[in-house]
């Protein structure tokens, strides 16, 4: 009987620290439970607070671009505009050059008209010296206009005149001017002479050298 007690004793022991590890597995997993769903919640707000946040930003962010995209449109149509109004100058400017150069033709033709009928070449003196190398030419004009004489003609015939290059030389109206040719002339030789004036004017005779 004393045997069969202690046994029962040592059942019920066991019975009971099962019991207790069982009260105390369950009491963990319990209190496991609810710090897991605690943490589980923690990280729900967190993230439904993470999403509000993105929400704003995206909406600014967003924002952000259509304004970024609203300002490369008004710079493309700046640039465009700038593009336009720098053509439209390239084309007065060719227009303003173009309206100058007839201008310039047309002042020209004038001058030329006006010099035609009022400018009067005349041969006022020649002079042959330096050893036939030099001549003297003075041309006069008698007219009431200026001019120029820009080409001079010499040579021992009409047909075998030569231009001789010189700078134009100013006559005024009612003045005579002086050319000094270097030219190697002959003693007694006859020689032709051919002026052309900036006005279209052109004066041709001939003169005997002296006789050294």
């Amino acid at each position: 009987m004393s045997n069969g007690k202690m046994i029962d004793s040592s059942v019920a022991l066991v019975l009971g620290m099962v019991c207790v590890l069982f009260v105390t597995i369950v009491g963990f997993f319990i209190v496991s439970g609810i710090s897991v769903q605690n943490s589980y919640n923690n990280i729900q707000n967190q993230n439904k607070q993470l999403q509000t946040w993105l929400a704003d930003n995206e909406t600014q962010l967003n924002q952000k671009l259509a304004d970024n995209a609203n300002l490369q449109e008004e710079n493309t149509n700046l640039t465009n505009q700038l593009a336009s109004q720098n053509d439209t100058i390239s084309s007065l400017n060719a227009q303003i050059s173009q309206l100058e150069s007839n201008l310039t033709n047309i002042q020209n033709q004038l001058i030329v008209i006006r010099g035609q009928t009022n400018v009067i070449l005349y041969p006022a003196n020649i002079d042959f010296y330096g050893n036939g190398s030099r001549i003297d030419i003075d041309i006069g004009n008698s007219g009431t206009f200026d001019t120029m004489i820009v080409q001079v003609y010499i040579g021992t015939s009409l047909s075998a005149m030569f231009n001789q290059t010189i700078a134009p030389v100013q006559l005024a109206a009612g003045s005579v001017a002086r050319i000094t040719m270097t030219y190697d002339w002959q003693s007694g030789s006859v020689y032709y002479f051919k002026v052309i004036a900036m006005t279209g004017q052109a004066l041709q005779w001939s003169e005997q050298a002296p006789t050294v």
